[in-house]
């Protein structure tokens, strides 16, 4: 359970030389959730495959570097990326992200972890690191939707959200195909 810190570092190493991370829940075969999308983050994925619309669930690996905030090699996991037109839909649990609509900065908010592990944060803290989270994401040159969970539960909310969403995508493909006639 408590390790020195140089038999970490040393696992780190040898993980990142023979596996290319530097932990297992970088690998594509890692599943924190079990392969389960939360019921809001199916619900929008369910809403682009009726439209057709191209994304990944869960995408690992791709905005990866070190992050001088966090002092860290860095890889957010996307929730939902379209690739094609460059954006990444991000679903944020009220709780786990702490909506400001329910939270104070200084809320102590518990978590649970692996291992029934409990941590403590205060809602200033978790909004912190997800401005560092979508800082880093956006530094790869991606746009970034926000949408929190009590936004997709409601049923007028999700409706601008659908909107919000094929209007960019609309946006995206309608400047791909004048660049592409531009160049013919």
């Amino acid at each position: 359970m408590f390790q020195l810190q140089e038999v970490k570092e040393k696992s780190r190493k040898t993980f990142y030389e023979k596996y290319g991370v530097a932990s297992s829940v970088f690998l594509e075969s890692f599943k924190s959730n079990n392969g389960k999308l939360s019921t809001p983050h199916k619900k929008v994925s369910d809403f682009l495959n009726e439209h057709n619309i191209n994304h990944k669930n869960e995408v690992k690996n791709l905005c990866r570097k070190f992050n001088k905030e966090l002092g860290c090699i860095y890889s957010p996991i996307l929730d939902i990326q379209i690739d094609q037109i460059g954006l990444v839909i991000e679903i944020f649990g009220d709780h786990y992200h702490c909506n400001k609509k329910d939270y104070k900065p200084m809320d102590s908010v518990e978590f649970l972890w692996s291992r029934g592990k409990r941590k403590f944060k205060t809602a200033q803290e978790v909004w912190e690191f997800d401005k560092i989270r979508l800082k880093q994401i956006k530094s790869f040159g991606y746009k970034v939707f926000v949408f929190w969970e009590s936004q997709i539960n409601n049923y007028n909310k999700f409706e601008k959200i659908k909107s919000k969403i094929l209007s960019e995508v609309k946006s995206k493909n309608e400047i791909c195909q004048n660049n592409k006639n531009n160049s013919d």
